[in-house]
C-alpha cells in the first residue's frame, strides 16, 4: 500500500532522522522525499514522502510514531496505483461511449474510428484501480451487450 505523506520539520539538522525512524520500525520503504525548502513557513519546511507499507496498521503504527515524536503532519493519503486499459468498441455509436459511467474507471480519451464497414468503432482509454479490472471488465461487457456492440479490451 502506498501513502503520500507530508510533514511540517524544524529546518535544522536531524530532523528527517527523527522522521523516518518511527517509518523504518513498521517496515515502511521510502520511493521519494521531496524537501520544498521555496515554501518554509517560519522554522519549518514542508516534506512530502512516499512510502509503501504492507498494510494499513503498519502505516497507522507509523503514523502515531511520527506524531509522538513531535512532528506535524500536515496532510497524508492512500495512493492508488492505477493501470491503463484501452478498449475498442466495434459497432459503437461514438454518442453512447460519452455515456459511459464505470465506478473505478477514469476516461483519459476518447477516439472515434473511421469504420471500414457500416459499423463504428470507438477506441476509449480508461484509467482504472488493478484490484477492480474484473468488475470494470464486467461493467464494460455489459454496456457493450446494451449497446449492441463488441467489445475488445487491451490492457
Amino acid at each position: 500500500m502506498r501513502f503520500r505523506v507530508t510533514l511540517a520539520l524544524l529546518d535544522k539538522p536531524g530532523q528527517l532522522l527523527r522522521a523516518l525512524d518511527p517509518i523504518a520500525r513498521n517496515g515502511g520503504n521510502i520511493i521519494s522525499i521531496f524537501h520544498e525548502r521555496e515554501r518554509r513557513a517560519g522554522d519549518y519546511v514542508p516534506v512530502s514522502l512516499v512510502i509503501d507499507f504492507s498494510s494499513n496498521e503498519s502505516f497507522n503504527q507509523a503514523f502515531e510514531g511520527i506524531k509522538r515524536a513531535g512532528i506535524e503532519i500536515i496532510e497524508s493519503e492512500q495512493i492508488f496505483e492505477k493501470k491503463n486499459l484501452t478498449c475498442l468498441f466495434v459497432g459503437l455509436d461514438p454518442q453512447n461511449a460519452i455515456k459511459i459511467g464505470i465506478n473505478g474507471a477514469e476516461i483519459k480519451a476518447i477516439e472515434a474510428i473511421k469504420p471500414l464497414s457500416n459499423k463504428g468503432c470507438v477506441k476509449i482509454e480508461f484509467s482504472i484501480i488493478p484490484e477492480r479490472l474484473e468488475e470494470v471488465l464486467e461493467e464494460l461487457r455489459k454496456f457493450a451487450e446494451q449497446s449492441n456492440a463488441l467489445l475488445i479490451p487491451s490492457i
